[in-house]
């Protein structure tokens, strides 16, 4: 049996997530200062059905905390980023820190599927 592979998001449920991400300089990045009608607790919930749905996926984890509501202290990263002001939502997978300013289900979708080829 393989390892569980963890996503975690970091976010408030019930704030607008911002309409492009600040993660890279190129892309992604749409017109700054735009919030999306969509709540993050509602991408979250958006996600976590996508990937109930994929095959291969059974050994996904996904975790939804409300830096608002929930503690979070023993993710260090989490608390770097927001004590910086960086964008929420953050996405953390398998530990590392991969994304933050928006919730993208493709990337993250993406980054699964490198993880399970490689094992």
């Amino acid at each position: 049996m393989y390892k569980k592979i963890e996503v975690i998001i970091f976010g408030i449920r019930d704030e607008p997530s911002s309409s492009a991400c600040d993660c890279c300089s190129g892309g992604c990045i749409g017109i700054l200062g735009l919030k999306s009608k969509n709540k993050m607790g509602h991408e979250f919930d958006e996600l976590k059905s996508y990937i109930e749905m994929k095959k291969n996926y059974e050994n996904v984890e996904l975790k939804f905390i409300d830096v608002q509501k929930d503690s979070y202290e023993e993710h260090d990263d989490a608390v770097n980023m927001l004590n910086q002001h960086m964008k929420l939502p953050y996405t953390k997978i398998n530990g590392q820190m991969t994304y933050y300013g928006s919730l993208s289900k493709e990337f993250i979708c993406e980054d699964i599927e490198d993880i399970l080829l490689k094992r």
